[in-house]
């Protein structure tokens, strides 16, 4: 290994001296390979139906959304106000159900969207998560400009093949100017006919703030919504290998599970046997927070709901300082200099301790 910028030749030791040498990321050397790069899939895969190929209900020539692998009594159609692209939420329960007219189009970059409602039998807590439908598609990049058809498997010819017949004389491969079939559409030699992207990742409701177990005065992790049978503790050491899981069911959190003043944060993984194999899934906490650009610097500051005062509140009491007309110095809230609570951590009127994650893709792995 070599730096790319020739800056650095002779200045800088690429190697695994713990002392003095850069060391290259584990992902990036794989077998006997060194690769140029990674791409870090952010979807959850969608389940694979054996029933082939079938055309979207509303004629756009792409793979309609598969909800096979929901559960119909606590899933729901997600449209919207204003034809669907923006305003108040509509959920529409799956169950008894047919899916809305206007609950996606393609051809407008209207995407499916759906709602998992999880209700806990510990705290009757809400477990939300939003789901966006991506259907598989190839892409290409010509004269700087990406271009992207829409695909399917077509298992008669063992080969990915254009959703829209105006599109057979466009080549799908993996030549320099071929359409090129997304790495996340293809999986342990399965071909997917698209992936349910985790909108916002699941996170109970609470009703009330809980200080971090670490004193890092951040909302804590809330695993209320995990089956603590399947879920683990997951730890890394300074050269970021993962180490020894800890099942959550028996075992309090390690102490040093997490440390947001260090910007360490706290990680759990998943594993659900389907079929014989194991379905893995990593997730991270992200604490609920608020955010504003003060002279092209991005300030954040972690943040709670006080039901009290029925208004978000930063989670540190010392930024809840004033100045000397006694104003807030770290206002919250909807004005150019105030800090703007993230959306994803508001829901529906509801408002979230926090957000998992999606680290990486859930994958079958073969044993």
């Amino acid at each position: 290994n070599k730096a790319l910028d020739k800056r650095y030749d002779g200045l800088f030791t690429i190697g695994t001296d713990d002392n003095c040498d850069f060391k290259v990321l584990e992902g990036f050397d794989q077998g006997d390979q060194h690769l140029s790069g990674i791409w870090i899939s952010k979807y959850a895969p969608s389940y694979i139906s054996v029933d082939g190929f079938k055309l979207s209900t509303d004629k756009t020539l792409a793979n309609e959304p598969d909800l096979s692998n929901f559960n119909p009594e606590k899933t729901y159609y997600v449209t919207y106000q204003n034809n669907g692209t923006s305003g108040n939420e509509i959920a529409t329960l799956i169950k008894d159900n047919n899916e809305p007219e206007n609950w996606y189009d393609y051809t407008q970059k209207k995407w499916a969207n759906i709602k998992c409602v999880n209700t806990s039998e510990a705290n009757g807590k809400d477990l939300v998560s939003y789901w966006t439908w991506v259907p598989s598609y190839a892409y290409r990049v010509t004269q700087g400009q990406l271009e992207i058809i829409y695909v399917k498997y077509d298992t008669t010819q063992n080969k990915w093949v254009a959703c829209d017949p105006k599109y057979n004389n466009y080549t799908i491969g993996t030549g320099d100017n071929d359409f090129k079939v997304l790495a996340a559409f293809e999986q342990n030699n399965q071909h997917l006919n698209g992936i349910w992207m985790s909108k916002y990742a699941p996170s109970m409701i609470s009703n009330e703030f809980e200080n971090s177990t670490d004193a890092t005065a951040v909302n804590a992790p809330d695993l209320t919504g995990f089956n603590n049978e399947k879920t683990y503790y997951i730890r890394y050491n300074n050269n970021g290998k993962e180490l020894e899981p800890t099942l959550v069911k028996g075992n309090t959190p390690p102490d040093n599970w997490y440390d947001y003043t260090k910007k360490k944060w706290a990680n759990i993984k998943c594993v659900n046997t389907v079929d014989g194999k194991d379905l893995v899934s990593y997730w991270t906490w992200i604490p609920s927070y608020a955010y504003r650009m003060s002279q092209g610097v991005l300030e954040i500051i972690y943040v709670r709901y006080d039901t009290s005062k029925n208004k978000w509140v930063p989670c540190d009491s010392k930024y809840n300082a004033v100045d000397s007309n006694n104003k807030p110095i770290y206002p919250i809230g909807t004005g150019d200099n105030d800090f703007k609570v993230l959306a994803a951590f508001e829901q529906g009127g509801q408002h979230l301790d926090g957000i998992w994650m999606s680290k990486y893709q859930p994958s079958k792995i073969d044993k």
